[in-house]
């Protein structure tokens, strides 16, 4: 399947007596982050999101997923087939941010990760490696608290 030069970001959260989030450490860069990936094909980009989500994470297509404002763009670089090709003549991909319940859901990761883990705002602020992970972690907590989230 051909990538698109586009991104998605995929915040798993939960609730019980606050809000938690499942981070993932990267195997290659030993880092952490939350799901990230390409869209592929004629996906759309939510399609490519709940995929990546099922891959990385093991959380079902079905599960509720709601989109953020947060989005950003990374250089093209960071891919480099698709920089190497530059069919696209592109030099910075978009990023679009999601979030997805998982409250109940078993996380299961992928060879992509070594680990994963929950954690409050506080902490996986403290450990997120990617500055815009951080600020789509600021804009879910702020929805949760607001309880603003709309799912799509």
């Amino acid at each position: 399947m051909s990538r698109q030069p586009q991104n998605v970001l995929v915040l798993p959260f939960r609730v019980k007596e606050e809000a938690e989030y499942a981070m993932f450490k990267r195997t290659d860069m030993k880092i952490w982050q939350f799901v990230a990936g390409g869209v592929e094909g004629d996906e759309t980009v939510l399609n490519g999101a709940k995929r990546e989500t099922f891959e990385e994470a093991g959380i079902p297509v079905i599960s509720k997923f709601y989109k953020l404002d947060s989005h950003f763009t990374v250089t093209a670089d960071n891919f480099p087939k698709l920089w190497k090709s530059n069919k696209y003549s592109l030099y910075v991909v978009p990023v679009y941010c999601f979030a997805v319940e998982c409250s109940g859901t078993e996380i299961i990761i992928s060879d992509e990760h070594t680990d994963f883990c929950w954690g409050n705002f506080e902490k996986c602020n403290e450990m997120l490696y990617f500055s815009n992970d951080k600020t789509a972690l600021w804009e879910l907590d702020q929805r949760i608290k607001d309880n603003t989230l709309i799912s799509i």
